[in-house]
């Protein structure tokens, strides 16, 4: 597989992230004789991250990620969970030099994916966070 990643400095206000990554995995060697594949892993990842900042303290933060289906059963020969995609959304403030405070979204938009048959990742969540730097 490979990654390739590309980080854009627009200007002082802008910057922006994309990344792709492909995995193309073979299953060597097992123990059980009848596991075919590797569980977990999807064989597209895409993801952008924008970067706005409209003055020097403030920052917006949207992102978004997309992954293809994935096995979860290593004998099974066909994918068993979705694709998906994730848009989430930060916003930070530095207070300070030193001090900062941010808010944000993940999931905005309260997506239902699995990365394991049975048990579905948290929807939508919201989090808070201070940061101090000395």
């Amino acid at each position: 597989g490979f990654e390739v990643s590309v980080d854009s400095f627009w200007n002082d206000a802008v910057n922006t992230s994309l990344f792709y990554t492909y995995i193309d995995v073979d299953l060597k060697k097992s123990e059980s004789p009848t596991a075919k594949y590797i569980v977990g892993i999807p064989e597209h990842s895409v993801g952008a991250r924008l970067k706005y900042s409209p003055f020097k303290s403030l920052d917006i933060i949207p992102s978004l990620r997309y992954e293809t289906e994935r096995y979860v059963d290593n004998s099974v020969s066909t994918p068993t969970t979705k694709e998906f995609t994730l848009v989430d959304l930060k916003i930070a403030y530095r207070v300070t030099k030193e001090l900062e405070v941010s808010a944000g979204i993940k999931n905005l938009f309260d997506e239902y994916y699995y990365y394991t048959e049975g048990h579905p990742e948290e929807g939508r969540s919201y989090y808070a966070t201070v940061r101090y730097t000395f």
